[in-house]
């Protein structure tokens, strides 16, 4: 059938070939983390980047739009002066939504880089990771001190660390 590939030889079957010549393979679907070869916990730190980016993106357009809600927001989180008339100064509000700008553009280019497994994105997150770790002040949550545990430990597996080379010497051979 057209579509089909043969098993073989990887080619594209034409609805002319007969099936008994070939070993025929259905293409897949979806190219998934299943068929990449792209360890799943790499996946869901992809995806967690993409929220991060649609999260900042999000706010980016909050502070933009709406400065009287985020003062009621601050104010009752416990910031001072959450009620300051220079809160809802126009140049504060677009360099907080620049810097939101900045930082979804940021988080979805480690997204895309661990989509692709890009060993820069593995060694970014490491640093990021221990760097939360050293400096994050004393009220920290033991949550995130454990989550950044957890990914400088699962970025050091040795199953990780060879997919990543593996990408990067395939790229540096093409």
């Amino acid at each position: 059938m057209p579509g089909d590939l043969c098993k073989l030889c990887d080619q594209a079957l034409k609805s002319s070939d007969s099936s008994d010549d070939y070993v025929l393979q259905k293409l897949p679907l979806v190219n998934t983390f299943l068929t990449t070869g792209r360890p799943f916990g790499v996946t869901i730190l992809a995806l967690w980047n993409y929220s991060v980016a649609l999260v900042a993106l999000f706010s980016g357009l909050v502070f933009l739009a709406g400065p009287k809600a985020l003062a009621r927001i601050f104010q009752t989180l416990g910031f001072p002066r959450g009620d300051d008339p220079d809160f809802s100064a126009v140049g504060f509000r677009l360099l907080m939504f620049g810097l939101c700008l900045l930082i979804s553009y940021l988080a979805y280019l480690i997204g895309t880089a661990f989509w692709r497994c890009k060993n820069w994105a593995r060694l970014l997150t490491i640093g990021f990771s221990a760097l939360e770790l050293v400096f994050s002040p004393r009220h920290a949550t033991i949550s995130s001190r454990f989550i950044s545990v957890i990914d400088i430990l699962y970025l050091f597996t040795p199953h990780v660390r060879s997919v990543f080379r593996a990408v990067v010497t395939e790229e540096r051979t093409t």
